[in-house]
């Protein structure tokens, strides 16, 4: 890894940005999960075309959301997508209130001590990370593409291993794109940057949770 050339001219004003609306994607995806809450059994048996949703949901707002005149559609859908994302969250939270309420917690604190670690990264260590990009991506691909073939297999080992490298990957994640944001124009549209963060700390809470269900012994079927 490279240290950046240029860090004594970087302005921050778009991480700010995309820190704000990161911000309103976390309060959304709450209000979500709560709202979830009360619909399990309806999430549980229609997941699939929530999944679906979410699916055309964050391909729209990546769209949108790299268009500066579009700003106002862009935020809608950014936060109609979180809340979604968080509506959909509600079996595992609802299995995990019931067998292991503290394992949210430390997911929670996990998720979050991680992301503040991770971030300052590029942030004050001033370590460039962007040469990873070609190597995060084909670890998201591979975990796609084991999670699709696990659907099948129903291997708890193989989900244990998938969600290890997953929350090794998306904490990786996290630096490469706070440093994409560093290293991009402060007046670059910061939608689908924000959208990026997002999908980071979703993915990183839902697979630590996972492993401390696991690991505590409360597998889910």
């Amino acid at each position: 890894m490279e240290r950046f050339n240029s860090v004594a001219t970087r302005d921050y004003g778009l991480l700010s940005k995309v820190y704000g609306l990161l911000a309103f994607s976390i309060a959304s995806a709450v209000v979500g999960s709560v709202v979830g809450l009360s619909h399990v059994v309806m999430v549980a048996t229609h997941f699939w075309l929530f999944a679906i949703l979410e699916l055309v949901l964050v391909f729209a707002t990546s769209i949108v959301g790299q268009n500066k005149e579009m700003a106002l559609p862009g935020f809608i859908l950014l936060n109609v997508f979180t809340f979604i994302t968080g509506f959909t969250l509600a079996p595992i939270l609802s299995f995990a209130l019931a067998v292991n309420p503290a394992a949210i917690i430390y997911a929670l604190v996990t998720t979050a001590a991680t992301f503040v670690g991770m971030s300052l990264v590029p942030i004050v260590f001033r370590v460039n990370v962007l040469g990873m990009g070609g190597f995060l991506f084909a670890g998201l691909i591979a975990i796609v593409v084991a999670s699709l073939l696990n659907l099948f297999f129903h291997s708890s080992v193989a989900a244990l291993v998938i969600s290890i490298v997953a929350t090794v990957l998306f904490s990786l994640y996290v630096s490469y794109d706070t440093a994409r944001i560093l290293s991009m124009d402060p007046d670059a549209p910061a939608i689908a940057l924000a959208l990026a963060l997002y999908l980071d700390i979703l993915n990183l809470f839902v697979n630590i949770l996972f492993l401390f269900l696991e690991f505590s012994g409360n597998r889910r079927n």
